[in-house]
C-alpha cells in the first residue's frame, strides 16, 4: 500500500443489513488523514435499494397536451354511427357502454401520457431532467472519485442546472401571471404558494421594480408579484381581447336561454332534459384540481364533447328520467382532513 493504511469498519443494524452490496478500496481518492504515501485509504460499500428515496414513478394521462380536435372528429363520427343501431337508443345502459368505449379508444389514440412522481412541478422540462441527470451522474463520479477532475465536473453541472431551475420557474410564474384576471388571481396565488412555499429549494430570480430598482429579498418579491398582478394592476392598460369578449358573449346567451327555458317550463322536476341545461352544467364545472370519475371520465373530457355527444347524452338521461334505472349506481368518496387553525374554528363554532 505504499505506506498507507486501510480502515475496513462497517456498523450497521435493521433492514438496511439485507442491501449493503459489494465493497472495495479506492486509492486515487483525496485521503481523509495524512499524506498519499501515509494516509488512510477509504473501503466504499454499495446498497443495492439506495435510490428508492426518490419516490415511485407513475404514468398518468396529460390532458394539457392532447390532441382534442382529433379526438373531437373521432367521438363525434363514432357516436353519430351508434345511431344507426337498431334499438340501441332504446336501452340506457348499452348507450352508456358503448359511449365509454368511443371515449376511452380516443383517449389512447390521442390523449398522450406524462410520468409523474411526487417530486413533480409545473414548471419541469426535459431540459431540467436531462440536466438534472448529468448533475446526478457527476454527483456519483465524485461520490465513487474525489479527484480535482470530478470536482470541477460536479460544480459544472451543478451550476448549468441552477441557472436552468431558475430560468423555468420564473418562466412559469410569467406565463400564468400575464394574463390573470381579479376572479383567478386567489387560485393562482394558492397555487404560487403552495408551489413556491417555505423550502430552500424553491428559489425565484431577483425581480426589476417599475423604479427599475433590483428585488432581491423573497418578501419583497411575493409584495411586488402580488401588487403587480393579483391586484389588477397589469390590466388596466390592457386592450380589449376579442376571445374573452366572445367567450362572455356566449355564456351570457347561455344564461339568457336557460332563464327562457325556465319561464317556459312549469314543472322543472318532471321535464325532460333539455341540450341547454347539460352545456350549462358542462361550462360551469370546474376543472382544475379535479379527478376522474370510477369511469375514467375528467371534467375537461366533458368540456370537449361536441354536438353529438351533448345529444347522446341527453338521450340517455331522459331514459334514466323515463324508465326510472339509474345507471351511475356507485360512487366513491374520500374524506381529506384539513388543518384548521384554533382562532377559525372559535370563529366557526362562536353561536
Amino acid at each position: 500500500m505504499e505506506g498507507g493504511s486501510v480502515i475496513d469498519l462497517l456498523l450497521a443494524d435493521g433492514p438496511i443489513i439485507k442491501d449493503i452490496g459489494q465493497h472495495w478500496v479506492e486509492k486515487d481518492c483525496e485521503l481523509f488523514t495524512g499524506a498519499p504515501a501515509r494516509g488512510h485509504y477509504p473501503v466504499l460499500h454499495s446498497l443495492s435499494k439506495a435510490t428508492l428515496h426518490q419516490g415511485a414513478r407513475l404514468k398518468c394521462t396529460d390532458w394539457k397536451n392532447a390532441d382534442w380536435k382529433n379526438w373531437n372528429d373521432v367521438v363525434e363520427a363514432n357516436l353519430w354511427g351508434l345511431q344507426l343501431i337498431p334499438g340501441l337508443m332504446q336501452d340506457g345502459r348499452k348507450l352508456w357502454k358503448e359511449m365509454l368505449n368511443i371515449i376511452h379508444e380516443a383517449n389512447q389514440n390521442f390523449i398522450p401520457l406524462k410520468t409523474i412522481c411526487i417530486h413533480s412541478k409545473p414548471y419541469w422540462t426535459e431540459n431540467l431532467s436531462e440536466y438534472q441527470k448529468q448533475f446526478l451522474l457527476a454527483k456519483r463520479s465524485y461520490q465513487r472519485r474525489s479527484t480535482p477532475h470530478n470536482r470541477e465536473q460536479l460544480d459544472e453541472a451543478r451550476d448549468r442546472f441552477n441557472r436552468e431551475l431558475v430560468f423555468q420557474k420564473n418562466k412559469w410564474v410569467k406565463q400564468r401571471v400575464e394574463k390573470v384576471n381579479v376572479h383567478d388571481s386567489t387560485q393562482f396565488w394558492k397555487k404560487y404558494k403552495g408551489v413556491f412555499g417555505a423550502k430552500s429549494s424553491n428559489y425565484i430570480g431577483n425581480l426589476i421594480a417599475s423604479n427599475s430598482c433590483l428585488v432581491t429579498l423573497n418578501e419583497s418579491k411575493e409584495k411586488l408579484l402580488y401588487d403587480t398582478f393579483f391586484t389588477g394592476r397589469h390590466l388596466v392598460n390592457l386592450k380589449s381581447d376579442p376571445d374573452h369578449d366572445k367567450v362572455i358573449k356566449h355564456q351570457y346567451n347561455s344564461i339568457m336561454e336557460e332563464l327562457k327555458t325556465d319561464i317556459l317550463i312549469e314543472d322543472d322536476l318532471n321535464s325532460e332534459i333539455t341540450e341547454a341545461e347539460i352545456r350549462h352544467v358542462i361550462e360551469t364545472q370546474a376543472v382544475n384540481g379535479k379527478s376522474c370519475d370510477d369511469d375514467k371520465i375528467h371534467p375537461c373530457v366533458l368540456k370537449k364533447l361536441g354536438s353529438t355527444a351533448i345529444t347522446t347524452l341527453a338521450t340517455l338521461f331522459n331514459w334514466c328520467l323515463r324508465t326510472g334505472n339509474w345507471i351511475w349506481d356507485t360512487s366513491r368518496v374520500t374524506f381529506i382532513r384539513k388543518e384548521v387553525q384554533l382562532i377559525e374554528m372559535a370563529v366557526k363554532f362562536d353561536y
